[in-house]
């Protein structure tokens, strides 16, 4: 096994996520140097397969510098051009590493899952940051890769900030600084702008809530990125001022401190969206302390054998009936605690860089 401190790692992503910036912070107090390159979301089918291909040119020339090429996301371009690049020597790296993000295997078709062969056969090592995503990529390619396939999570700085300001902050004072009403019970609906995260559905169902309960509740939505955000914030705020909801939309970027505070404040989370592998945000709600609504089809079978509560529901028209019942156990003060403590301690285990850097560490220096 080599040595942290000798590990050079490229990573190759088509965009820039918080997960993998996140994560070559957090090597490089490791010792692990780290190079991430992108290649673009944002550009056209064309245009996205030509920087494709000149990245990947361009990382072949760093190759003899690295020891390891680590894609996340299996975007199309990956998993069809990657393993002819490959063949053709370009590039040449000790190691090919695997990241699923999700969507990026959820989202696709079983044709194009099958295309998903030519670049795990290339690869070493393919990684999962849940149980229910690995075992379902298993089951698909009938065991044929199982040995490639391993759990390594990312962590979320937003953690250490939430742990730092719940042990000094009031809750009713950073409600103050957001403008939302300290009497209310604050609900935050989903965690981006992105369309999968089903707002129009949420904000029906919860407009069904009799007047008196919607008199009670203010609606957050963080929606500072994702595709076509400036007109699904507008559909959000019409909708939302349609059914006189008292709301607040997050559309600018917001540091971990901005984002610790609204985990803190708000008391209850709906994460319905279409697919997931195991949602961060959702998880800092835990740590906060919140209740978390979320969708049976989404694979968190790893937090419910691990006891974490979560209010399941399988169909949308369940959420306005599950929030008049949460209103009901935190207006009657019957709020189970030690629930409360259990689900934040899972939540820190799963998504603290304190405990899955090393996982990162030992996945890397594993490979040779």
């Amino acid at each position: 096994m080599e040595s942290a401190s000798n590990l050079k790692v490229l990573i190759l992503s088509m965009s820039d996520t918080i997960f993998h910036k996140e994560l070559a912070e957090q090597l490089s107090k490791k010792s692990v140097y780290v190079k991430r390159v992108i290649f673009g979301s944002n550009a056209k089918s064309f245009a996205k397969l030509f920087n494709f291909v000149k990245c990947v040119k361009n990382v072949s020339s760093l190759s003899n510098e690295f020891d390891i090429l680590n894609v996340h996301y299996v975007d199309p371009y990956v998993r069809i051009v990657l393993p002819i690049l490959t063949k053709l020597g370009i590039p040449k790296y000790k190691k090919i590493i695997l990241t699923i993000y999700g969507s990026d295997y959820y989202k696709i078709n079983e044709r194009q899952k099958r295309q998903l062969k030519r670049v795990i056969e290339i690869s070493d090592k393919v990684t999962f940051i849940n149980e229910s995503t690995l075992k379902d990529f298993d089951e698909f390619f009938g065991g044929k890769y199982s040995d490639k396939l391993t759990i390594v999570r990312f962590g979320s700085v937003n953690m250490e900030k939430i742990r730092e300001l719940s042990e000094k902050a009031d809750k009713k004072v950073l409600r103050k600084e957001f403008g939302i009403p300290t009497d209310k019970i604050v609900i935050t609906c989903g965690y981006n702008a992105l369309e999968d995260q089903q707002h129009e559905k949420i904000i029906f169902e919860l407009s069904k809530l009799p007047d008196d309960t919607k008199k009670k509740i203010f609606l957050v939505f963080p929606m500072t990125y994702g595709a076509n955000r400036e007109k699904r914030v507008d559909t959000v705020q019409k909708l939302t001022l349609e059914n006189k909801f008292d709301y607040f939309i997050l559309q600018n970027y917001a540091d971990a401190e901005t984002i610790a505070k609204l985990r803190i404040i708000s008391d209850i989370m709906i994460n319905l969206r279409k697919t997931d592998q195991l949602s961060a945000s959702m998880l800092e709600h835990l740590f906060a302390g919140n209740y978390v609504i979320t969708g049976t089809w989404l694979p968190y079978d790893s937090l419910i054998s691990r006891g974490v509560e979560l209010i399941r529901i399988s169909d949308f028209e369940e959420l306005s009936g599950k929030i008049e019942q949460i209103i009901l156990e935190i207006e009657s003060g019957n709020i189970n605690y030690e629930k409360i403590k259990h689900n934040k301690e899972i939540a820190w285990e799963l998504n603290s860089w304190e405990r899955n850097i090393d996982m990162w560490v030992k996945l890397y220096s594993g490979c040779f």
